[in-house]
């Protein structure tokens, strides 16, 4: 629709889930153990990313994600950054990496990825537009 309308560049932000397509925009990438610092940045000219952490929703010993079978939340990850073509695959795709091998996930969707786990170690994929610290 803002295409339609003569916009070639443009930036939405829902709630930190984002598109964006134009001129190259730089985002930070909180750090989940200390929510006043980034672990690295991303700068993406056409695509979203979304991210999932569960240090900002959480009461007690549940966050925003729960699993229906154990009915806890997953602490394996702390934080998880999904840069996709879409908006809706990249935030769908943030919490199913909790509950799904990467590996899976791979095989049947087209997406980069960071991934903190519990330990404080990262992975970050091959074509993920951005780098950690």
């Amino acid at each position: 629709m803002l295409e339609k309308k003569g916009f070639t560049s443009y930036t939405i932000d829902a709630g930190r889930d984002i598109y964006h397509k134009g001129i190259d925009l730089t985002i930070a990438l909180e750090n989940p153990f200390d929510t006043t610092q980034a672990i690295g940045t991303a700068c993406i000219t056409k695509g979203s990313i979304c991210g999932s952490s569960g240090n900002r929703r959480n009461w007690s010993t549940y966050t925003h994600i729960i699993n229906p079978h154990s009915l806890t939340s997953p602490t394996h990850i702390k934080g998880v950054w999904i840069f996709a073509e879409t908006a809706i695959l990249a935030d769908s795709l943030t919490t199913a990496i909790f509950f799904t091998p990467l590996s899976i996930l791979k095989t049947h969707f087209s997406f980069e990825h960071v991934i903190v786990y519990e330990d404080g170690s990262a992975v970050i994929s091959e074509g993920f537009p951005g780098k950690l610290f």
